[in-house]
């Protein structure tokens, strides 16, 4: 089952996109400084930086024209440091600064030499923690 629902948007643009059931997935990791560690006895020290929340999202473009889809494409594999990302959390929406690490999709058909992509996930990692041992 699919849902068409403006849920993420990149640098400003929500995208006329089906987000499949599971296709947003969301983790977070909790960062320490090289000052942390185990010590003799067995005590874990931290030195935390802060929580990261990071997200992987598979779009399905089935609503995208194949020129549309190839700029959400060229978009998400440029070699830039940074998107903007607004991204669903909890009952809220969350945007932050993000960069894109990987991303896959395969080709579905070609219809009149018009090759139809789908499946599209990317990786997206936050470029700073958004909660730190100071803000909680």
């Amino acid at each position: 089952m699919t849902q068409k629902q403006n849920l993420v948007s990149i640098d400003g643009i929500y995208y006329d996109i089906v987000i499949p059931t599971d296709g947003i997935k969301r983790s977070f990791s909790i960062a320490d400084t090289e000052n942390s560690g185990r010590l003799l006895n067995g005590k874990m020290i931290r030195d935390l930086v802060g929580t990261y929340y990071n997200y992987t999202i598979q779009f399905e473009t089935k609503y995208m024209s194949a020129e549309e889809y190839d700029d959400l494409y060229t978009k998400l594999s440029a070699p830039v440091e940074y998107h903007t990302l607004t991204v669903p959390y909890g009952q809220e929406s969350l945007t932050f600064q993000a960069y894109v690490t990987s991303g896959n999709d395969s080709i579905k058909t070609v219809v009149n030499g018009i090759r139809k992509w789908h499946g599209l996930s990317v990786n997206f990692i936050a470029e700073k923690p958004e909660r730190t041992p100071l803000t909680g």
